[in-house]
């Protein structure tokens, strides 16, 4: 079974409604990597580079 897939595309494309359907379909988590990368509870603050390595792995 697969660890990890990475969905990539434009704004608006469809990546999350696809993550959500193979998320369903195999039973596994998805991460939306945009709020990996802005930190929405403090007013939408971009994250430093380390942060996000950090929350990613």
């Amino acid at each position: 079974m697969y660890d990890k897939i990475y969905i990539i595309g434009p704004v608006g494309s469809g990546k999350t409604t696809f993550a959500t359907k193979l998320s369903k379909k195999y039973g596994i988590k998805y991460y939306e990597l945009d709020k990996v990368s802005w930190d929405d509870d403090n007013g939408n603050v971009k994250r430093s580079d380390k942060e996000v390595q950090r929350i990613f792995k």
